[in-house]
This record gives C-alpha cells, structure tokens and sequence, in this order.
C-alpha cells in the first residue's frame, strides 16, 4: 500500500464554519435580514395593533392586528 500522507487543512479559517439550521434561515450567512424595528416603528403598530377583553380582565384576550402590520412583517420575510 502506497502512503499518501497525512491530510491538514489549508491555514486560515477553516472553510465550513458550523452554523445551526436557524442561523442559515435568519440570513447570518447571507447577510442579514431586516430588522423589524426599522420597518415597523412602534407608533404605526400601536394605531393598528388592538387589545380588548370582551368578557373583563379574567377573560381571554381579543388580539386584532391589521392588515398593513401583517403584510410588513410578511415582507421582512419575503425579503429574505
């Protein structure tokens, strides 16, 4: 049997960094994405964004979020 010798790695950084599936998926290593805090500033939420507790405060919340803050944040992710 021939020895082909032993194998290293070229110096520097090694070429595949370990990164997790949610790394990938947020865009670490594309880049980014959009911070939502620059696209959805808090007083254009609060104007669309409504709680109320139909049945008093020891009753389930109702939650109504309008249409304009679900297509921005739907847009941070088709942004991606």
């Amino acid at each position: 049997m021939a020895d082909i010798g032993e194998k290293s790695q070229p110096p520097g950084d090694p070429p595949d960094e370990r990164m997790s599936w949610a790394q990938r998926v947020t865009g670490l290593s594309a880049g980014g994405r959009m911070v939502p805090e620059s696209v959805l500033n808090d007083e254009f939420v609060a104007e669309r964004v409504h709680l109320e507790f139909p049945n008093g405060e020891d009753g389930e919340p109702v939650i109504t979020i309008g249409t304009k803050v679900l297509d921005a944040m739907n847009g941070l992710w088709n942004s991606v």
